[in-house]
């Protein structure tokens, strides 16, 4: 028989050959992640992992069984001849895994994962490990010996001579409580999101994955974690070790089963009151989990399908973000993404570079005055739109010109960082006003488009009855710097599926970054018949890689399939999908990729010209040849690159990148719809300009805006919030 010193001894050494796993592939541009049949990722480190553990269990504890979540049950061997089935060999045992749990953290490269290590025997389970080791922090306890926590040292050791004894909250009322339900709303169906949907979660702390968010209940941080989902290798570790720091572990039914998909991790003061409110949604008896992803219910008739397939998709059932008032409350993954994107404002502008090092456009020096086709059309348009408000609003509308708000764009619908004026606060007369901006800006395709995006919009919202999320006009329309005057001056308009930024300086009218999509991107019925966006840009792409010979092709495809067990787990953001320069990137590093126009023949530099023009030609006409000479002259160093199938329905995405033109077009998974795989029905895109062109900020040059503006600026202000706050 062993001690529990010893086994404790034998857990450090699984967690230090876990971390050792786990950290080597951390970050990796490759790892590969699948979706399981519970709807959940794993990728190979999480097996990895589990065998690297299952090794040292088998070397030094022969005798004991083990579980994990990848490796499966790994039965006890029998017992040596002569032998008992206890006795001599001891009582069962039995070690239980998780290799990964957070692989959904764990693959974006976020710190919220950590492994879980248990060890059970008859008495129930004897010791908890959780090994978080990017997260910083290792936990621990033993049956009798109290909980405990040791932070990672510099070397990646943890110093258990400078743990400390973890207890639970004293929080009394639930009505006073942070409690976190995992999974979130929308994964579940039934009586399970019923109980994501009753509790609010807290702002802090932010939920991470099982063994994380019960991690901190034993540490007093939060007050209750419920689990609706989960397996004896996500309960069995956090049971113990919220029980020894004085807490309390239940199954959703009052028991302590570790098989009932459930757990809730609370101090005693909480427990009833929690099981309280289970009571009322849950049945009698344990149920199997309903996951959402694989309940579909196609859209309409079969006739309606038949003329608009995306209607087979059904709807995802998804919490409701709103797309008008400042959302602070969503899925933890959702917020993850915003805090990142924040981050970004931090770092002054540079502009999208291959290596970090602006590449001037202009080597002669930048254009000079009155030198572009006239903006005066534009700043007419702004003007009157102006003039139309109150003086409220026009507070509102405006901004200096230096401002981050015009860096404090996205295309998602959640309305997190939206400023300005809301088109659906606005009259008739104004509203139309402010279109009059983005109509003098535009050709007439770009215009047409914009406006389709928007009622595609309103779309959305009577297909899902989401009306807070979605709508025809929760779209904001900003002015930076003054539209009267010779100075530089510029607008925005900022809303789901429809970014675009636009500068005027000296006579020259940039549109850069601009971002357009749409989902569903076609229709044939109802009052919307005819729109069909993106027609251009998707078959153009698919002239251009189908024109290439098969060693032109094996440079140009990057990945054959967008699948998204196909691509790295890198490559699937839930906001930008395989896009590299959406928003906030505006200091993107992204190195050239695919195969050079220099390499290619006369018909295809033809094809790659057309191409790059379908985007260029979204704005109004003059400025739109002066940029498209631009690209043209610079045809031989731009790279043309593909990830996905090139047959008539496979979804692909496609860049086109030179030192002044970068453009993105995707084919993405379902948002409202429910499709977990990129469709052709959903589509985004993204133009930029290379080398500080964004925002025009190339042709301004120190005279109209200093090199230390934005910096000063930025140690003014605070954007984290996704608000402009004075620091104090």
């Amino acid at each position: 028989m062993t001690s529990q010193h010893e086994d404790l001894a034998l857990a450090f050494e699984l967690a230090d050959a876990a971390d050792a796993v786990s950290t080597a592939h951390f970050r990796s541009e490759e790892l590969r992640t699948v979706t399981k049949d519970d709807g959940t990722p794993v990728s190979e480190v999480d097996l990895a992992v589990e065998q690297a553990m299952l090794a040292l269990v088998q070397r030094h504890r022969p005798a004991d069984a083990a579980i994990g979540e990848e490796v499966g049950p790994q039965p006890a061997p029998a017992p040596p001849a002569g032998g008992s089935e206890t006795g001599g060999w001891g009582a069962p045992r039995r070690w239980i895994f998780d290799g990964i749990d957070g692989t959904h953290n764990y693959a974006a490269g976020r710190t919220g994962w950590g492994t879980i290590i248990a060890l059970q025997d008859g008495d129930g389970v004897a010791l908890a490990m959780i090994t978080a080791p990017r997260f910083g922090q290792r936990w621990w306890a033993t049956r009798g010996g109290g909980a405990w926590t040791a932070p990672y040292q510099p070397d990646g050791t943890v110093d258990r001579g400078a743990a400390s004894r973890l207890a639970c909250s004293a929080t009394e009322r639930l009505d006073d409580a942070s409690v976190i339900v995992i999974p979130f709303q929308g994964f579940l169906l039934g009586w399970r999101n019923a109980v994501a949907m009753r509790f609010t979660p807290p702002a802090e702390p932010r939920s991470h994955c099982f063994a994380l968010d019960a991690a901190m209940v034993a540490e007093g941080r939060l007050d209750a974690a419920i689990m609706t989902f989960g397996s004896v290798w996500d309960h069995a570790g956090p049971s113990l070790l919220v029980t020894e720091a004085g807490g309390v572990f239940r199954d959703a039914w009052g028991g302590t089963r570790l098989d009932s998909t459930t757990a809730v991790h609370t101090n005693p003061a909480l427990v009833d009151q929690v099981l309280a409110v289970l009571a009322e949604l849950r049945p009698p008896i344990p149920d199997e989990p309903l996951l959402a992803r694989k309940v579909s219910t196609p859209i309409g008739t079969a006739e309606e399908q038949e003329a608009d397939p995306w209607r087979r998709f059904g709807l995802r059932p998804m919490p409701s973000m709103s797309a008008r008032v400042h959302v602070t409350t969503a899925a933890p993954a959702i917020l993850e993404i915003v805090d990142e994107r924040a981050a970004e404002l931090a770092r002054p502008f540079l502009g999208v570079t291959t290596d970090g090092t602006v590449r001037p456009r202009f080597g002669g020096g930048r254009p000079g005055p009155g030198s572009g086709p006239g903006t005066a059309a534009v700043a007419e348009a702004a003007q009157a739109f102006l003039a139309a408000l109150t003086p409220e609003q026009r507070s509102r509308a405006t901004f200096a010109f230096d401002a981050d708000e015009w860096r404090m764009w996205i295309n998602v619908h959640m309305n997190h960082f939206r400023h300005g004026l809301m088109l659906e606060d606005l009259g008739p007369a104004q509203r139309e006003a402010a279109l009059d901006i983005v109509r003098a800006s535009l050709s007439g395709r770009g215009f047409h488009q914009a406006r389709s995006i928007m009622r595609l919009n309103e779309l959305l919202a009577e297909i899902t009855g989401d009306h807070e999320a979605f709508g025809e006009w929760p779209y904001f329309v900003s002015i930076f710097g003054d539209p009267s005057g010779p100075a530089p001056w510029g607008w925005q308009i900022d809303g789901h599926h429809l970014c675009v930024n636009a500068v005027a300086v000296d006579g020259h009218l940039v549109t850069t970054p601009t971002f357009m999509g749409a989902e569903p991107r076609r229709v044939n019925l109802g009052p919307l018949a005819g729109i069909s966006l993106f027609d251009p840009e998707e078959s153009l792409g698919l002239d251009l890689i189908r024109s290439l010979d098969q060693a032109q092709r094996d440079r140009a495809v990057v990945y054959p399939s967008i699948h998204p067990d196909h691509i790295p787990a890198l490559l699937q953001n839930a906001f930008d999908g395989r896009m590299v320069a959406g928003a906030f990137h505006d200091n993107l590093v992204a190195p050239y990729q695919g195969v050079a126009g220099a390499d290619l023949s006369d018909a295809q530099r033809k094809l790659l010209v057309s191409l790059a023009a379908t985007y260029v030609g979204w704005t109004a006409d003059a400025h739109a040849a002066g940029r498209l000479a631009e690209v043209e002259a610079h045809l031989d160093e731009t790279w043309f690159s593909w990830y996905g199938g090139t047959d008539d329905t496979s979804p692909f995405y496609y860049r086109v990148h030179s030192p002044v033109l970068l453009v993105e077009f995707d084919h993405h998974p379902g948002v409202a719809l429910d499709n977990e795989e990129p469709s052709r029905h959903h589509v985004h895109t993204v133009v930029r300009t290379p080398n500080g062109g964004d925002y025009g900020t190339d042709l301004l040059g120190p005279d109209l805006l200093g090199p230390d503006l934005l910096a000063d600026h930025h140690a003014r202000f605070d954007h984290r919030q996704g608000r402009h706050t004075p620091r104090n």
